[in-house]
């Protein structure tokens, strides 16, 4: 939800600031707000779950590289 705010202030903020530089009413053309705001709002989604997926995927090789580690150091101690 707080991804979804974020982005969407971000979309929106960013239609803003472009009308500001090219010295426009900073409101024109409603709908470009409404896209860009859209836009923000889908990408800090798609970041949000990206992120997510991530840290499984690295939990789960962190747990690959531990039993491999935990293996071979149980092979060292039996071999001495």
């Amino acid at each position: 939800m707080s991804a979804t705010l974020i982005g969407a202030s971000l979309g929106f903020g960013m239609q803003l600031y472009i009308n500001a530089l090219r010295k426009l009413p900073l409101l024109r053309n409603p709908w470009e707000h409404v896209f860009w705001t859209g836009v923000g709002a889908a990408a800090a989604n798609m970041n949000a779950e990206w992120e997510a997926k991530l840290r499984k995927e690295v939990a789960e090789l962190n747990k690959e590289r531990q039993a491999t580690n935990a293996s071979f150091m149980e092979s060292i101690l039996k071999e001495k």
